[in-house]
């Protein structure tokens, strides 16, 4: 707009942005530790190359001296066309969820609202949880049928009426355009959908890796077996020659 204050992308030194490959969908009460390791979760689980991955990250994107020191802005701002074209845009969205138990990021309407819109573009959704938050969710998958179902009832229970934002505008506007269009009771539905299908795609992933582990174990016994054999052979044949 010309005036003194710009957003921090426009900051970055041109050698170090690019075009956005993926959305990235989080809440700004997560510390940045938790932002920071999902990521690195997520480095080690894309087959993506890391220096060709660049998020459009709204802390960066937007212009947080209009928002936050003049208040002169909205985030709610041309919520319907700059939030949708930009997704439609980039067509990948990592979301990072701070744990599986009771996750903060369906108390937040905007976390909620980008999942609902993301599933209606057909947007190609990821998942990132911290180190630790991930080997819990892991551990409770491996205790079957009682820890998935615990899993999916946790990640679930989405009640987007009841979700809040840091400004009490940006959450009327944000619930007006859902009541305006198909309703929370559909939004949750949706996006309880998308949840419990990431949940089965990961006990399937991780049962996949039961099933390598077991193979290759298997494989190793086998040919610790074979070497036993075969010293116990040359043995053999070193007395016999004796």
């Amino acid at each position: 707009d010309g005036r003194a204050g710009c957003a921090l992308v426009d900051w970055i030194p041109c050698d170090e942005r690019r075009e956005q490959t993926h959305f990235l969908s989080w809440t700004w009460k997560y510390r940045l530790g938790q932002v920071r390791s999902a990521l690195g979760m997520y480095r080690l689980k894309t087959s993506a190359i890391p220096e060709q991955v660049f998020f459009f990250m709204c802390f960066f994107v937007n212009n947080q001296f209009r928002i936050l020191v003049e208040q002169t802005q909205t985030g709610s701002a041309g919520l319907e066309t700059v939030f949708e074209s930009n997704l439609k845009r980039i067509g990948r969205m990592v979301a990072i969820l701070d744990g599986w138990e009771n996750p903060l990021y369906f108390q937040r309407i905007w976390t909620v609202y980008e999942q609902f819109v993301a599933s209606t573009l057909d947007v190609q959704v990821s998942f990132a949880m911290p180190p630790a938050a991930t080997t819990q969710m892991n551990q409770q998958i491996y205790c079957g049928k009682v820890g998935i179902k615990a899993v999916t009832r946790s990640l679930s229970q989405i009640d987007s009426a009841n979700a809040k934002a840091s400004k009490p505008q940006d959450e009327d506007y944000v619930k007006s355009l859902i009541e305006r269009s198909v309703g929370f009771a559909h939004v949750d539905h949706h996006v309880t959908q998308v949840m419990v299908k990431w949940i089965g795609n990961v006990v399937e992933r991780r049962f996949q890796e039961l099933v390598h582990d077991a193979r290759r174990s298997r494989t190793l016994s086998q040919l610790s077996m074979q070497l036993e054999d075969e010293e116990e052979r040359d043995e053999s044949m070193v007395e016999a020659a004796e």
